[in-house]
Formats: C-alpha cells, sequence, structure tokens
C-alpha cells in the first residue's frame, strides 16, 4: 500500500523518480519499485521522513499544497512540521482513501462513445447559445470557455447529462487552486441541478492526476453523480 500511497502523491506533485531519489540519495530504481509495489518498505525507513519533507516543500512551491492536505485529511493544518508527520502516518498506515481512488480507478467503464449521435451531446440548445461569436485565446481563453458552458448549462432548462471530455491540455486546468476549487462548486452546482456528468479520459496515464485534483469530489464519483470512462478512440470531439 506504501507503493501506491507514494506514487499519488508524486504523480499530484508531478514528482520524478530522478527528483526524488536526489532528496534520499538512493537510485531511481529503488523509488520506481517502491512506486510499483516491487518492493517492500525497509524496517529503518528514517530516509521517509526526509521524502515526506521534500514533498511538502514541492506542495509549496507548485501552489497545491491544500491539495495535498485534502487528501491526508488535515485540511485544517497549518504547521507544516504536522503536515509532514500526517504525511509520514498516512504513508506508512494501512487504511486511507488511496484505497478508494484505487477502486474507483479500477471501476472506470470502458465505453465506444462512437454508438452515441452527436444530438445526445448537445448541452446547449440553440435558445441559449449567444447571438455573438465569443473567441477564447490561450490557456486563460480555455478556463475562461469551460467557466461559460458550465454556467451556460446550469441556466439552461434543457434536462441532460453533461458529457466533459477531459484531454491532456486540460490538466492544466486543474493545477492552479484557485481554478480547482472554482470548477468543483461548479461541478457541485451542475449536480445540484439534477445533471449527471460524464467524465471521459483518453489516456491511463493522466486520469489518475485528474481524479486526485478532484478529490473533494470524491462522494460524486462514489455516488456515480459523476460517472468517470475510459475512451480509447482519440479522434473523439464533444
Amino acid at each position: 500500500m506504501f507503493g501506491k500511497k507514494l506514487d499519488v502523491l508524486m504523480k499530484l506533485l508531478n514528482v520524478s523518480n530522478v527528483e526524488l531519489a536526489k532528496v534520499v540519495y538512493i537510485d531511481p530504481s529503488y523509488i520506481s519499485k517502491f512506486r510499483k509495489g516491487e518492493r517492500k518498505l525497509p524496517r529503518n525507513s528514517e530516509f521517509l521522513f526526509d521524502i515526506c519533507d521534500y514533498l511538502v516543500s514541492v506542495a509549496i512551491e507548485k501552489n497545491r499544497l491544500n491539495l495535498v492536505k485534502e487528501l491526508l485529511a488535515c485540511k485544517e493544518e497549518k504547521n507544516l512540521e504536522e503536515i509532514s508527520m500526517n504525511m509520514y502516518e498516512w504513508l506508512i498506515l494501512k487504511n486511507s482513501v488511496a484505497e478508494i481512488i484505487n477502486k474507483l480507478i479500477g471501476d472506470i467503464s470502458e465505453e465506444n462513445f462512437n454508438t452515441y449521435k452527436i444530438e445526445e451531446h448537445k448541452i446547449l440548445d440553440k435558445s441559449i447559445e449567444n447571438v455573438e461569436t465569443k473567441y477564447y485565446y490561450g490557456s486563460q481563453g480555455n478556463k475562461n470557455c469551460i467557466e461559460d458552458v458550465i454556467k451556460a448549462v446550469l441556466s439552461s432548462k434543457t434536462d441532460s447529462n453533461v458529457y466533459w471530455n477531459l484531454a491532456q491540455s486540460d490538466s492544466s486546468n486543474f493545477e492552479i487552486e484557485n481554478y480547482y476549487f472554482k470548477y468543483s462548486e461548479l461541478t457541485r452546482e451542475l449536480v445540484k441541478n439534477g445533471r449527471d456528468i460524464k467524465l471521459i479520459f483518453s489516456d491511463k496515464d493522466y486520469h489518475i492526476q485528474l481524479i486526485i485534483l478532484l478529490y473533494n469530489m470524491l462522494t460524486l464519483f462514489m455516488t456515480r453523480s459523476i460517472t468517470p470512462y475510459l475512451c480509447k478512440n482519440k479522434k473523439l470531439i464533444l
């Protein structure tokens, strides 16, 4: 279980095996084996304290400390040493949210979305489309576009599911905490509005990170208000 938890943290913070190995002065292959569950944590694991201190510092540097605290279930803790200790205990204890996350990942459905008609994907009908065309540019424009579409769906009286296709480029939208929490609030509003959300992933590697970044919506995943799908058709555009 230690390896799976370490893997979750490293993916959340985008830390490589080489980067972490430099902190504890061991070969990167050891880190890789830990993450894959091919090597057990030694009884004398003092180096784990160094790993925790380093990962907390990375979380601060990358503005993801609140996300880490949510994962560790210590949202109110402000003392960095205590957060590091919480991380240490979380890594070595058996029971944690990592089990739920891994179960969730294992339950992702493989679905051929080519069987759906285009009309069934439409979440905005003509009555609420803008008269004037609006253009969005760059990463900031992409964020604004997502917000505008969700708000438009909320204002629509159309009863429909929401299909959200998450591509590799979308992951940057969840890396800045203020956007992460904004999307979280809007997504909860969609669910309260009676909409079922279908999250569609097209790559097995990065969907794990996105699920972790959406950690405070985990209950919506578990209740199937949000259903994750894995789509192998890379040409799919929703």
